[in-house]
């Protein structure tokens, strides 16, 4: 939040509990600028991927996810869903 860009190669990598839709949901809120938001299950595997906009209320996986990946736009032409990703 806050901030006004991500540099190239930066991002979040956020981890739950547990596989959620609820808990992996993000919001946009005081965001200014549209970033790639990457979910993925228990296993590491893609189940939703989204060009998530500045100041929409709510974005959540279309079934539950564990992990969630924000990252510049340009992630979203890297991975598709059923990807299983390391890190």
């Amino acid at each position: 939040m806050f901030r006004r860009s991500l540099s190239e190669g930066e991002g979040l990598i956020f981890v739950y509990g547990g596989e959620s839709k609820m808990n992996a949901s993000i919001h946009m809120l005081f965001m200014a600028f549209p970033i790639a938001t990457v979910w993925l299950d228990k296993e590491r595997c893609v189940v939703d991927k989204v060009l998530a906009r500045p100041w929409r209320l709510a974005y959540a996986p279309r079934v539950p996810a564990q992990y969630v990946i924000e990252a510049r736009p340009g992630l979203l032409e890297r991975v598709s869903v059923g990807d299983h990703l390391t890190f």
